[in-house]
């Protein structure tokens, strides 16, 4: 259970890091 949540907040962080790389160009 911890692994995967870990594992989803890190999914999360890069998804919301490539969404502002985005939209940031």
């Amino acid at each position: 259970m911890a692994e995967l949540q870990l594992s989803l907040e890190a999914i999360i962080l890069t998804v919301l890091l490539i969404s502002g790389a985005t939209s940031v160009e």
